[in-house]
């Protein structure tokens, strides 16, 4: 690979080629002589990214070992993530895969979080700590090739990825409600739950919070039919709350009528940025109550009966104690996970790592977490900057809602369906926005 142009170089400047048929002829006639080859692995690409969402350690863990106990490592690795590389060697193969000499800064980021990861795997595992390789692999490397991956391709392709994603996020909130209204869930999971909180094909309730907000944020900002979009904004809403993912429904009663102000704002629909803010609050104030009176009513407040403090938030406070149990050497440079899990479950009584956060400090130690954390965020600040207003909350949203629980540190497709999306959705702005780009 490298830095250059597109996969199908532009031969006419801004407003310089032909239009209508004669530019489609001229575009097909200077297509690679692969292409067609290299589109329909795009396809089965899509369909890897498909089976990346959807099919989680539930169903896995019922062909392999994906997230149960021993095995190898290429078990721990999901089969779609094998299916996206090999298509990513067909279409180089075909047609050659290039970076856009604008996007550097992305490439930049990306590269900078793989590479101190692979660093740190490799120490991990010389040090007899490679517990946790499998897990980083699966989830943050790979899926950072991957993103590095759609860079190299037309931001048409880009878009398609994307938007694939935000589908398959709405097509899960109406399978939650199917589930909601059998009363059971319809899908293996990996992990018995002590109460019935639908979450569809991604598993955990809490995974539907960090995803169906940062999803209906993103969906907010796309130019389409105006139906459509209410339609899937209110699936992501409702998957939230009959979720019961808690903090999630607090947030999006503030966020989804912030995210559509902040929509109307950058339409320059006559709005000051004074009025925006104003008409922000008062949407806040109103829209946010009124949500949890309709949801109320509906029955979906039924986590809220124990107040929001009840089991399981204390769960994710109590299990801080457990730097009590471990030296200061421990927590600066790191110990081994299986450790961690034996003082959780004997000293503390609590079956699982609820925190990303204490995950990662025992992971990396202290200094690496820091390091990581930096380039994540810087990550996410690079991918969403310089297109719609609305890409950087739907970013905080991500990381805010992802960092009260153990969503980062756990194999669910979280971090990898939002880097697709945020990848695809700009892709999308940018081709709107008047950009000479296909």
């Amino acid at each position: 690979m490298k830095i250059d142009g597109p996969i199908i170089a532009r031969t006419y400047g801004a407003g310089a080629g032909p239009s209508g048929s004669r530019a489609r002829a001229a575009d097909e006639a200077r297509l690679p002589r692969n292409y067609a080859i290299a589109k329909w692995t795009f396809v089965v690409f899509c369909i890897g990214i498909a089976i990346r969402v959807l099919i989680g350690d539930g169903i896995l863990n019922l062909v392999e070992r994906y997230t149960s106990d021993g095995g190898s490592l290429v078990e721990k690795i999901h089969p779609a993530i094998y299916l996206m590389f090999l298509c990513g060697f067909v279409i180089y193969v075909s047609v050659g895969l290039r970076f856009y000499e604008a996007e550097r800064d992305e490439i930049r980021a990306l590269l900078l979080l793989t590479g101190f990861l692979t660093a740190l795997g490799a120490i991990n595992i010389a040090l007899g700590r490679g517990s946790s390789a499998g897990y980083v692999i699966d989830t943050y490397i790979a899926t950072l090739l991957i993103g590095m991956l759609l860079y190299a391709m037309p931001h048409s392709w880009r878009e398609k990825a994307g938007l694939l994603v935000i589908g398959l996020i709405v097509f899960n909130s109406g399978f939650m409600m199917l589930e909601f209204g059998v009363g059971h869930v319809l899908l293996p999971q990996a992990l018995e739950a002590a109460e019935f909180r639908p979450s569809g094909f991604l598993g955990t309730p809490l995974t539907v919070g960090v995803l169906n907000l940062s999803t209906a944020v993103l969906l907010i900002s796309l130019r389409m039919n105006a139906l459509l979009k209410a339609a899937g904004v209110m699936l992501l809403a409702i998957g939230i709350f009959i979720a019961g993912a808690r903090t999630a429904m607090l947030v999006s009663s503030v966020i989804i009528p912030t995210a559509l102000v902040l929509a109307a704002y950058q339409r320059k629909e006559g709005m000051s940025a004074g009025v925006t803010a104003v008409t922000i609050l008062l949407a806040a104030v109103i829209a946010g109550p009124l949500i949890f009176i309709v949801a109320s009513e509906l029955g979906f407040l039924a986590r809220f009966q124990g107040g929001y403090l009840d089991d399981s938030a204390q769960t994710r406070i109590e299990i801080y104690r457990v730097f009590d149990y471990v030296s200061w050497n421990e927590i600066l440079f790191g110990s081994d996970l299986l450790n961690l899990k034996r003082i959780v479950n004997d000293k503390l009584g609590i079956q699982f790592i609820e925190s990303a956060i204490v995950f990662f400090i025992f992971d990396m130690g202290l200094f690496g977490f820091l390091i990581f954390f930096g380039l994540l965020l810087w990550l996410l600040h690079v991918l969403s900057r310089r297109s719609h207003i609305l890409l950087p909350l739907a970013m905080l949203c991500f990381l805010g809602l992802a960092l009260t629980n153990n969503t980062l540190s756990t194999k669910v497709p979280s971090f990898f369906a939002v880097i697709v999306m945020i990848v695809g959705v700009r892709a999308f702005h940018l081709r709107r926005d008047g950009s000479n780009i296909i």
